[in-house]
């Protein structure tokens, strides 16, 4: 009987990585609906997730908010977010790219750069990465896993080949991060930074 139900929870999740966190993507990377609508699609299958999450009876501690575990996860993230910062300038640096992204920079912050790490921490480990613990999935696969979808969801902006294993090395540290230290307030938090910086050094361009 526990067999049946894990193959069926196996099945469920295979089912929700690839109808919201696969085929979204696809249809903006080919252009079945325009680029410039990412945050309507982002808002859509969100939407979706929520519903999911409000018919599990999820709490905000299943999700990881939380305020009891602030202390010991604060300097973790802040030293994750200042060498994470660190690394985007060098990048940025090397590579030459411009820092003049042409907006007041207290807007890009919190009309960009806040909501959108928040949906994605949502999205990818406060909702994905329990899923995805639930199928017994061993930590480390857990993990990759979730890195490589997350670095999926960054196919739409150019560059690729500077944008793709950027990614893929911040996913891997975010699943990490999260893993070690579950809380979603701090992770959000530290994504959003990430985002101002990558777009303050010329990233992320659709």
């Amino acid at each position: 009987m526990q067999t049946k139900a894990l193959t069926q929870r196996r099945y469920r999740t295979l089912l929700e990585i690839v109808f919201l966190f696969i085929v979204p993507v696809l249809l903006l990377y080919f252009n079945s609906i325009a680029r410039q609508q990412f945050l309507a699609v982002l808002a859509i299958y969100t939407s979706f997730i929520l519903i999911i999450v409000l018919k599990e009876h999820w709490t905000l501690r299943t999700l990881d908010i939380r305020l009891d575990n602030l202390q010991k996860c604060l300097l973790p993230y802040a030293l994750f977010t200042v060498v994470s910062v660190s690394g985007l300038i060098g990048i940025a640096t090397l590579l030459g790219t411009s820092g003049n992204v042409g907006v007041n920079l207290y807007i890009l912050f919190l009309a960009w750069s806040l909501p959108i790490a928040i949906v994605q921490e949502f999205l990818y480990r406060g909702f994905l990465m329990r899923e995805l613990r639930l199928t017994r999935m061993r930590i480390a696969a857990v993990i990759i896993v979730n890195a490589l979808l997350f670095t999926f969801l960054h196919i739409i902006y150019n560059p690729p080949l500077i944008i793709l294993p950027m990614t893929l090395i911040g996913g891997i540290g975010f699943a990490w991060m999260y893993t070690r230290y579950p809380n979603l307030v701090l992770i959000a938090i530290s994504h959003s930074i990430l985002n101002f910086f990558a777009i303050w050094c010329g990233f992320f361009r659709i």
